[in-house]
């Protein structure tokens, strides 16, 4: 058994009431939510506005989603991947969502992960190539969503360029795949992070890193 210091995300998850949500959306529409997820549970981080998850919301107040919200399925899913997927690519979508708010374990996911990324994601970013905004195929920054101006950018393996304050914010805060396209900036830095193995009290656990997707 694992010493009480190590986190296991099960054991801490609340046994409240669930309720379903359906939201039903045109292909390639994001439905509105923010998640982070690891091998064991999907919590929502943010509810966008002016969106499917967003008039759901407003028009069943006593079925909110909100922030530290558990999704236990996704169209019947409960494979963590799967309901992924079903996120990213369904039309229509049925969630069970837990009703208790896990916001102090997604607070502590989200800190841990943090303290173990920044290295990493310093090492990426120095990494970066820069390049003249003219010659990056697009023509403003996803993060700020202000138009390059004749400047220097940086631009990430999938050719998408950014402003060197803002991608170095976001891969820091946010996520470590691009604003834009969703691919991961770097797989050789990234891939080995989620089967790491390191101390905890006396004993070796797996790091349950988790990860941050916008759907």
């Amino acid at each position: 058994m694992a010493p009480a210091a190590c986190l296991n995300f099960a054991s801490m998850m609340g046994q409240g009431s669930s309720f379903l949500v359906t939201l039903s959306k045109p292909q390639q529409t994001p439905s509105g939510f923010s998640i982070r997820y690891n091998d064991e549970v999907l919590l929502v981080t943010r509810v966008w506005e002016d969106t499917p998850m967003d008039t759901w919301n407003r028009e069943h107040p006593t079925r909110q989603v909100v922030y530290g919200s558990h999704v236990i399925s996704v169209n019947g899913k409960r494979n963590i991947p799967e309901m992924i997927i079903a996120l990213q690519e369904s039309c229509n979508i049925r969630m069970e969502v837990a009703r208790s708010l896990e916001t102090e374990l997604l607070d502590e996911m989200i800190s841990r992960d943090r303290k173990m990324w920044n290295p990493l994601v310093e090492e990426v970013f120095n990494s970066l190539p820069e390049r003249h905004c003219n010659c990056c195929k697009n023509t403003s920054c996803a993060v700020c969503l202000e138009d390059f101006d004749d400047e220097m950018v940086l631009q990430l393996p999938c050719k998408h360029a950014f402003h060197r304050d803002c991608i170095s914010v976001w891969l820091l805060n946010r996520s470590t795949r691009c604003p834009l396209c969703n691919q991961v900036v770097d797989d050789s830095h990234w891939s080995w992070l989620g089967q790491r193995v390191t101390g905890c009290g006396s004993s070796a656990v797996y790091m349950a890193l988790s990860w941050f997707v916008m759907v």
